[in-house]
């Protein structure tokens, strides 16, 4: 349901956040983590892109659900 898709997008937030704060450990994936990942709802699905390329995963995504 949306209701979950919106609970699963938190889920991601906190992850990509928990990255950011230190979990990524390195300066390279940190900043991979800060500036390269991206969490989106789409109704019920759920992406989250994480790499030097995720605004294109993000478009690929959103011409699927659409």
């Amino acid at each position: 349901s949306e209701t979950d898709a919106e609970t699963v997008k938190a889920i991601f937030e906190k992850r990509v956040q928990g990255m950011i704060d230190g979990g990524a450990w390195y300066p390279g994936p940190t900043e991979i983590w800060t500036n390269q990942s991206r969490v989106k709802v789409y109704g019920n699905y759920v992406l989250l892109a994480v790499g030097m390329d995720c605004d294109s995963i993000v478009s690929v995504f959103e011409a699927l659900v659409k």
